[in-house]
């Protein structure tokens, strides 16, 4: 999965204790997999990619692959709907995730520097970049060329991503 967007699917986004909160239908569209509740036990199960994520709800309780986890914010109860952080769902399933916070967009499962979502970062990347650097073009998913995450786009982030495509290491 690369590049996945999310927009208002069944709920609209909401911060909780600085944490973007998503429904289990959400999630379990963002992961491409199961997603079980148990009202007995109540529990919730996601199931995707040889992982599995088990919250007890209304507890601070995880289990990832069945080793117990933590993680600073609690999942809740919003409007009716049990909701998860962002963040908890992306750590737990190892993806990329960045959040546009004017417009609420989150890119979900991308490599950051691949600005034309190909799965690889590339010299086309570089171009593209540059080119709206420069202003001769425009490109709808700045976030992921954000790569040194100061909320700007310049020749800073070019820089670093010639370094990427050279694999050059940086300290």
């Amino acid at each position: 999965m690369n590049g996945k967007f999310y927009y208002n699917m069944d709920l609209p986004l909401f911060k909780y204790e600085n944490e973007f909160m998503l429904t289990l239908r959400t999630c379990g569209s963002l992961i491409n997999g199961s997603v079980e509740y148990d009202v007995a036990l109540r529990e919730v199960i996601f199931a995707a990619e040889n992982r599995v994520l088990k919250i007890e709800v209304d507890s601070k309780n995880l289990f990832l692959n069945g080793e117990e986890i933590s993680f600073p914010v609690t999942p809740i109860t919003h409007n009716g709907r049990f909701c998860i952080p962002l963040n908890l769902l992306a750590q737990a399933f190892n993806y990329n995730v960045a959040v546009d916070y004017e417009s609420e967009i989150i890119y979900w499962g991308f490599l950051y520097g691949d600005a034309n979502y190909d799965g690889v970062i590339d010299s086309s990347d570089y171009v593209l970049l540059k080119r709206h650097i420069l202003e001769l073009s425009n490109m709808s998913n700045k976030i992921i060329c954000d790569l040194n995450y100061d909320g700007l786009i310049n020749s800073t982030d070019l820089a670093i991503l010639k370094r990427l495509i050279l694999n050059i290491k940086t300290q």
